[in-house]
């Protein structure tokens, strides 16, 4: 599901049931898996929001992994190449 008004760049993969909320851009090259959930959030190139992971008013950096059921939310920033494992709760 697409909320509008919201970018989503060319190669972008966003799977069933994933929600792209309003205010968020979606960088080239980027996975959105199934029920994952990205609201008003930069998600860089080429990062991958794993299955029914939450990324609210967060900044994603370029090459990230984010884990399954993982939550970043409130102002989280992630640098080039960061991993958050499964099941991790990030908050600012």
């Amino acid at each position: 599901m697409l909320e509008p008004p919201c970018f989503i760049d060319s190669g972008a993969i966003v799977k069933a049931g994933a929600h792209v909320g309003p205010y968020s851009v979606i960088g080239r090259d980027c996975h959105i898996e199934e029920e994952a959930t990205v609201e008003r959030s930069i998600i860089w190139a080429n990062t991958r929001i794993s299955q029914q992971a939450l990324v609210r008013r967060s900044i994603v950096g370029r090459h990230c992994h984010i884990g399954r059921n993982a939550v970043l939310s409130d102002g989280v920033v992630l640098g080039d190449k960061s991993v958050i494992t499964d099941y991790s709760r990030l908050e600012s």
